[in-house]
């Protein structure tokens, strides 16, 4: 583990912030220490062992399948999913690092964030 640099600290209280405008149940605090990935002989020296999946999705309710059969813009269906609660491939990816799962270096690999 290793602490949290004032960068990390900054990105992950403003990506909080939008998770907790989109779900204000989420219950999350940014941890003092995040997860470092050391390797072994085990995880061919990668610090990491299987797979966790990051992901973002919606359901497609009423007012979302009413906006695509209107041919509405992809940012204004963005806008319109964020408002029913959907959170981002980013934010997920935070939520699963404060949860001590991955590391914010892997977070930014796979989303190129």
């Amino acid at each position: 583990d290793r602490a949290v640099s004032y960068k990390e600290k900054s990105l992950i209280e403003k990506t909080l912030s939008d998770i907790k405008t989109v779900d204000p149940l989420v219950k999350a605090e940014i941890p003092a220490k995040l997860k470092v990935a050391n390797g072994c002989e085990k995880c061919n020296k990668t610090g990491f062992r299987g797979q966790l999946v990051i992901s973002e999705a919606f359901e497609v309710d009423d007012d979302i399948k009413e906006a695509i059969l209107k041919n509405v813009s992809a940012p204004e269906i963005f806008a319109l999913v964020r408002k029913k609660g959907m959170i981002t491939l980013w934010e997920d990816g935070v939520l699963k690092v404060i949860a001590g799962q991955t590391t914010i270096d892997e977070v930014h690999r796979v989303t190129n964030a």
